[in-house]
């Protein structure tokens, strides 16, 4: 009976384990039917151009305020993979990497049944091989892998941040507290990574950080807890934060950029200060035809935004300041004086929310509800896809339109050839082709919506007495949820929530938060009934709850 038993379990773990490497090579298709080329974006140009500049120079720099780190390794990536092309490459095979972490950090959460065993494993093994194929055949996901944005790599290091903190919380440190400082290092510091890589999802930091303070002082005393969280610190402001402030200072645009977005990105605060210093008529006719500009063209975009589905509680399309008209009266007033440009908009960014904090909290507020409202939440947006076509047809034309700079460097001359002779591929087949694509869409909607109810699951299941053996579960459902709550906070408080490669980027944490969240109601709520039942096993008191 033994044996058979045995026997049994093997099958099924090599079963397990031969899905687990189906879904990753149905993954590995899905990416290897794009051409080996990047995609390019405007921001993608002045990352490039710095890794090449790094390549030929041996110089690292701080370009176009883009945060030096992703340039890093991009210049690592040309290198590995012989060319530019070896961008996609590395990004597609650490995306890869990063859903097998998400499956290693999903089994290692214990998951007592009503009885300890085979079964509730069973389940486990399903259930993460759907959440693995969740991540890795998001095909939105997969478009921003192929493109040289930071969106593309950021999935990787919070998978690794995910495994790292779940490790942790697996690991007594008082019988092995070398192992779980190890851990909690691994973890936290991917956490710093991510959010240099995704400056919008900065909040990640302090959220699981705090998370694994209170694990570690809780389970562990003072001394480990300051280990666990200090050591990741320490090695994040030397190797990141550090060489982040320090080359930021080197470069003029910096100050302006961060400066424009956060007034723009609240310029329903700041018009009513810009109309006030109009009306005072102490401002000399320079400064004040630059506010009545600023205004008519806030006006204009009010005025065209009222067919635009972005942003409908602001009245206005932020990147449509920015990027247009607001944009460029600023810039062309202050010229190449950027610390007066960061002046401006900073003080008056400063004097709005000082002025309206409700005002603020309200834009932060609307932006969160775009994420958690129910059922509409746009938790993956995956009808906001890239057209992988049009994007191939637009390589060779914007290769050429940089081709001054790019051709002062081996290898972006070779990338312009290549563009050039770039064959437009076949749209992305979703995994099954066009015929499931409604399905497709239908699968991520309700996940949506299965985000929100899970975050209510979560909440619920930590008033819910502990089970015995679900502590690490508990911990790792709160990091799931934390981790999302950070960086959405984030975003909501310098941007918005509506773009949508800010909420993509993060896909990979909110599937996590919600796989964690149902699991932990499921275990504690059957525990709860079992309990009341007479045979369900006893409550453990060092879990999360009361």
């Amino acid at each position: 009976m033994g044996d058979a038993g045995r026997g049994h379990r093997s099958r099924a773990d090599l079963a397990f384990a031969a899905a687990a490497l189906a879904i990753l090579a149905l993954a590995a298709f899905e990416r290897l039917r794009l051409p080996l080329l990047p995609y390019m974006v405007p921001d993608g140009w002045e990352y490039l151009r710095a890794a090449l500049h790094l390549l030929d120079e041996g110089e690292v720099i701080h370009f176009s305020s883009r945060q030096f780190l992703y340039p890093v390794l991009l210049a690592g990536m040309i290198a590995v993979g012989g060319g530019v092309g070896g961008i996609v490459l590395v990004q597609h095979a650490l995306a890869i990497a990063g859903g097998a972490l998400l499956l290693a950090a999903w089994m290692r959460l214990p998951m007592p049944g009503p009885r300890t065993g085979a079964p509730a494993r069973r389940v486990q093994q399903v259930l993460g091989l759907l959440l693995m194929a969740s991540h890795l055949l998001l095909g939105q996901s997969i478009v921003y892998e192929h493109h040289v944005q930071p969106e593309g790599l950021a999935p990787f290091f919070w998978a690794t941040m995910l495994y790292g903190l779940v490790a942790t919380f697996d690991t007594d440190p008082r019988t092995h507290p070398g192992r779980f400082v190890g851990w909690a290092t691994l973890g936290l510091f991917a956490a710093n990574v991510g959010a240099l890589l995704r400056p919008q999802a900065l909040f990640v930091v302090p959220a699981v950080g705090l998370l694994t303070l209170a694990f570690a002082w809780r389970r562990g005393g003072l001394l480990r807890a300051g280990a666990a969280v200090g050591i990741p610190a320490v090695l994040a402001v030397a190797l990141l934060w550090g060489p982040e402030i320090h080359l930021s200072r080197s470069d003029p645009v910096a100050a302006r950029v961060a400066a424009g977005r956060f007034l723009f990105w609240h310029f329903h605060l700041a018009a009513p200060l810009i109309e006030e210093d109009l009306a005072s008529g102490t401002l000399p006719e320079r400064e004040a035809s630059l506010r009545r500009d600023l205004l008519d063209a806030y006006a204009d975009e009010q005025v065209r935004h009222r067919d635009d589905r972005y942003y409908p509680f602001q009245n206005y399309n932020p990147c449509a300041l920015y990027y247009g008209e607001a944009g460029r009266i600023l810039t062309g007033h202050f010229a190449d004086d950027a610390e007066g440009y960061a002046d401006f908009a900073n003080g008056h960014f400063r004097r709005g929310v000082a002025r309206d904090p409700l005002g603020y909290l309200g834009k932060i507020g609307n932006n969160l509800a775009t994420y958690y409202r129910w059922p509409d939440g746009l938790v993956y947006n995956p009808r906001s896809y890239i057209k992988v076509r049009a994007m191939a047809e637009r390589l060779g034309e914007t290769s050429r339109a940089n081709g001054e700079w790019l051709s002062a460097h081996a290898a972006g001359a070779a990338f312009i050839d290549e563009a050039a002779a770039l064959a437009p591929p076949v749209e992305l087949s979703w995994v099954l082709g066009e015929p499931v694509r409604k399905r497709y869409f239908a699968y991520y909607a309700t996940l949506g919506q299965a985000s929100t109810v899970a975050l209510v699951a979560l909440l619920a299941g930590l008033m819910l007495p502990a089970r015995r053996g679900d502590a690490a579960l508990a911990w790792g459902a709160a990091l799931g949820a934390v981790a999302v709550f950070g960086a959405n906070l984030t975003a909501s408080a310098i941007h918005g929530l509506e773009t949508p490669r800010y909420v993509l980027a993060m896909a990979i944490l909110s599937m996590f938060a919600t796989w964690t969240g149902l699991a932990l109601f499921a275990v504690r709520g059957f525990g709860a009934l079992a309990a009341r039942l007479g045979w369900g096993p006893a409550h453990d008191q060092g879990s999360i709850g009361p």
